[in-house]
């Protein structure tokens, strides 16, 4: 035991040479220099780019929407980081040239401005691919633009479900005040979101105003509970020709085209009011059927094939069913027909509940100049022949006038029944003139017009 602590004890000490406690100096004073460094390099960073808060404020409504590109956009400059600062600085001094003013040149807010430019253009660019939104000029105060608005919801918070018609008799002049938020043509949009399709409602009409205005007084506040975009076309066929259901909502197809793009078409009788508002006024894949369950028929479906009073079509679809026919002259057969042609080109029909698709028809009586075709079953059975050939595609008619109203488009056009019945192929013109021939009868009946020598009376 003894010898070992001799060992110990006389054993030298350790001693750390020069260099390695030197060197441990220097490369602590290296690290400590090297942190230094980052810190004041992350400072530098910092105060270059957010040096003015107010550049990079961007309005709340405006940020949402920019998300996307802002991040994008941020991404690729992070890469370039201050190269790309330096590039644009340059950029700058050539264009204002090298005799003017430091103060002139791109530095601070002016950078970001330039910055801010920059995304707001790309922001717009991605906000017009979508179809229907309105562009809008953007200045440097970058007022709201409505590519900055949301989507509005599938499923608005203002709905009410099942409603009661209102059928109090109303004039335009009061319907004007009521709605004075409708824009001139009949346009009925929110304020707060972007609707998802641009609608066109088209009611064939004659001479059945109150039914209208009833019509307008619950349609309207439908129409803006499921925050839609949809413009009223009101489609008036001038008198003396037998009315022609079928051929008027080809005419406003055609006619609404021509003012703006509309994605989907509601065709709606002037007589139905609808009574649950989750009887979403839309397109989809295949066409629907939105009167289904009528108060006159106990609120239950007519009968299976029954596809008339409301429908809709999106733009394709009407186009590749080729409209309706325009050969039904006087009351029935161009709703038949219109099925027809619609499960011919491989669509099904969409239809809601009977609960959510109820309708209110207003009562009235049998509509002067439009009598029962008695002859549409026989028309009728050569509908998938001259689908293709008659419809849409051979529509004839003459717009004598188109008024932009408040409340609506109101177009009046005059139908030639001769010229649009010389439409049909000729294998069904059979069918066809025997139809002229019993319409003649009717309205020979109708005047019930009496010759004798003293000259015409009436009974």
């Amino acid at each position: 035991m003894n010898r070992k602590r001799r060992f110990k004890k006389h054993q030298p000490r350790r001693v750390v040479p020069d260099y390695i406690c030197c060197g441990s100096i220097r490369s602590r004073l290296s690290f400590a220099l090297l942190f230094i460094g980052l810190v004041s390099m992350t400072l530098n960073v910092y105060f270059l780019f957010f040096r003015d808060v107010n550049v990079w404020t961007f309005e709340r409504s405006a940020v949402d929407a920019s998300h996307n590109v802002f991040n994008k956009w941020a991404a690729e400059f992070h890469q370039s980081e201050i190269g790309s600062v330096q590039k644009l600085e340059t950029a700058t001094e050539v264009r204002f040239g090298k005799n003017e003013s430091p103060s002139n040149k791109i530095h601070g807010s002016v950078l970001h401005e330039h910055i801010k430019t920059k995304v707001t253009k790309a922001v717009i660019k991605e906000s017009e691919k979508d179809e229907g939104r309105i562009k809008t000029n953007t200045t440097k105060s970058h007022t709201p633009i409505k590519g900055s608005m949301p989507k509005c919801p599938l499923n608005p918070a203002g709905l009410v479900g099942s409603l009661k018609a209102r059928t109090d008799d109303i004039t335009p002049e009061e319907l004007r005040k009521l709605f004075h938020d409708v824009e001139n043509g009949g346009r009925i949009r929110p304020r707060n979101c972007v609707p998802r399709e641009r609608l066109a409602v088209i009611i064939p009409f004659r001479n059945r105003y109150q039914h209208l205005y009833i019509l307008l007084l619950n349609l309207i506040p439908f129409l803006q509970r499921q925050m839609t975009d949809a413009t009223i076309f009101i489609i008036e066929q001038a008198p003396n020709t037998t009315f022609n259901r079928g051929a008027l909502l080809n005419i406003g197809f055609l006619e609404a085209l021509k003012s703006a793009k509309f994605d989907c078409f509601i065709l709606h009788d002037v007589d139905l009011i609808p009574l649950n508002d989750w009887n979403f006024y839309r397109c989809g894949k295949n066409p629907r059927h939105y009167a289904v369950a009528m108060n006159k028929f106990g609120f239950k479906l007519m009968y299976d094939k029954y596809f008339g009073g409301v429908v809709g079509f999106s733009k394709k679809q009407y186009i590749n069913v080729n409209g309706n026919s325009n050969l039904y002259f006087g009351w029935g057969g161009e709703d038949d027909d219109l099925w027809s042609r619609t499960f011919n080109k491989n669509y099904t029909v969409d239809r809601y509940d009977l609960r959510t698709s109820r309708y209110m028809m207003i009562k009235h009586k049998g509509d002067v100049g439009n009598d029962k075709n008695s002859e549409r079953r026989k028309i009728l059975k050569s509908g998938l022949k001259r689908q293709d050939i008659e419809g849409l595609n051979t529509t004839k008619y003459k717009v004598n006038s188109i008024k932009l109203d408040q409340l609506y488009t109101w177009i009046n056009v005059s139908l030639d029944m001769m010229e649009i019945l010389d439409t049909a192929p000729f294998d069904t013109r059979h069918d066809i003139w025997r139809l002229v021939k019993s319409l003649e009868k009717e309205k020979a009946a109708n005047k019930s017009i009496v010759t004798t020598k003293k000259g015409l009376t009436r009974n």
